[in-house]
């Protein structure tokens, strides 16, 4: 410990552990957790800083797991986006979606919370939480997820041009999207090619 209290401890369990503290009450000495080691039934013994630190770093650590399940992040050149997206679509969402929960009797998931939030942002359809398929506002194309992974038919008609049919089906994408209306699998490109 240096003169304005600033300690450095050094604890060695699974893994080295070395902390900075400043509170008086952090002290060389290991405090019994209350819990046994399951092998050897031995108390188990930790540093106070140690103790204090996992019990209120539990709400930071829980909301990271939370924002990391559908990240929003992708690969780009400009760290201020990223950061920007993380704030907003990691930290705020998980924020939002655990004090709605604490508000509302009825509970509901981080996925559902997301796909509610961004229906109500966008004004349009997204994929239903207990179905797992789309559901248009009107009776026009619109991609679906279905159950099964099958051919992609605009991928199998563009291969069959040059291979036969036994060749094309071994390269044809495998996909669960598809056109309710052509009542197709198609991927995005040959949707975007046979809606133009």
């Amino acid at each position: 410990m240096n003169k304005n209290g600033v300690k450095v401890i050094k604890w060695v369990d699974k893994r080295q552990l070395l902390m900075l503290s400043t509170l008086k009450e952090d002290k060389d000495v290991l405090f019994n957790t209350g819990k046994k080691n399951k092998k050897t039934n031995e108390d188990i013994k930790k540093p106070t800083c140690v103790v204090t630190y996992n019990n209120n770093k539990k709400g930071v650590d829980f909301s990271d797991q939370m924002s990391s399940y559908y990240s929003t992040l992708k690969r780009g050149l400009k760290w201020f986006r990223k950061v920007g997206m993380e704030y907003l679509f990691g930290m705020a969402l998980v924020n939002a979606w655990i004090t709605y929960n604490m508000k509302n009797d009825k509970k509901v998931s981080k996925k559902e919370f997301t796909e509610a939030l961004m229906q109500s942002l966008t004004g349009k359809s997204i994929l239903c939480p207990d179905k797992n398929q789309v559901i248009p506002k009107d009776n026009d194309h619109v991609l679906e997820m279905s159950a099964k992974r099958r051919n992609c038919a605009g991928c199998y008609d563009r291969l069959r041009k040059t291979l036969n049919s036994t060749q094309a089906k071994k390269k044809v994408k495998k996909i669960k999207k598809y056109c309710r209306k052509c009542n197709q699998n198609l991927c995005v490109i040959c949707f975007q090619d046979r809606h133009k």
